[in-house]
């Protein structure tokens, strides 16, 4: 049992460093991709900035863990959260908006901070940083639900999409509509806060610590 702890311990390590590290990169990979396009349409030249933006990145990061190196683990507290809003941008490009999968974010840092706790035995006021995480993935999903209902009522399609989607044998009516998206959205807000809190209590409780308080 203690090496299958160690192992796991391992892998976390690992897993929350390839996280952290893949920002710099990809953040210059987007970057250089979407500042070519201010000078060129060429396909080519255009993935070579994103591939050389790439590249710089990990440069960058491979020149941080020469100089002073990266415990993932005290990583400051601004730096997580701009790390957190940062793939919560990505994810919402990539589903087009769409904040469905966005608790899944929620569990990953709730279970990070979990372990995090663990390692630097700051076990002190459990109930406390249970709370403050959960409120925080609460928080920034209810902006990105705020964000895509807004772009949502911007669209005159989205009533048809959803009618659509859904295979709904009537019309949806802009009444109808608010109430969706408000039902919705705080629905996800709530499944969020609790996705993250009970990722941590698992996560606590599978490491022994029985009690949370």
């Amino acid at each position: 049992m203690s090496n299958s702890n160690e192992y796991t311990a391992m892998f976390d390590r690992l897993l929350f460093g390839f996280i952290v590290k893949l920002v710099v990169p990809t953040s210059c990979f987007l970057g250089a991709w979407w500042i070519s396009l201010l000078f060129t349409q060429s396909g080519l030249a255009i993935a070579g900035a994103a591939l050389s933006g790439a590249a710089i990145g990990m440069m960058v990061n491979a020149l941080v863990e020469r100089i002073r190196g990266v415990d993932v683990y005290r990583i400051s507290k601004p730096t997580l959260m701009l790390i957190y809003l940062f793939y919560t941008c990505c994810m919402f490009g990539f589903f087009m908006g769409v904040p469905i999968f966005h608790p899944a974010l929620g569990a990953t840092a709730g279970y990070y901070w979990s372990q995090r706790l663990l390692a630097t035995g700051d076990t002190s006021r459990l109930r406390a940083e249970i709370r403050k995480v959960s409120a925080f993935t609460s928080a920034v999903i209810a902006a990105v639900g705020l964000t895509s209902a807004i772009f949502a009522l911007m669209s005159q399609s989205t009533p048809a999409d959803l009618k659509h989607m859904l295979r709904l044998p009537f019309d949806i009516t802009p009444a109808m509509l608010y109430a969706i998206i408000v039902a919705g959205g705080i629905m996800l807000v709530a499944a969020q806060y609790w996705l993250t809190k009970a990722t941590m209590i698992w996560t606590l409780k599978r490491n022994g610590i029985g009690k949370i308080g």
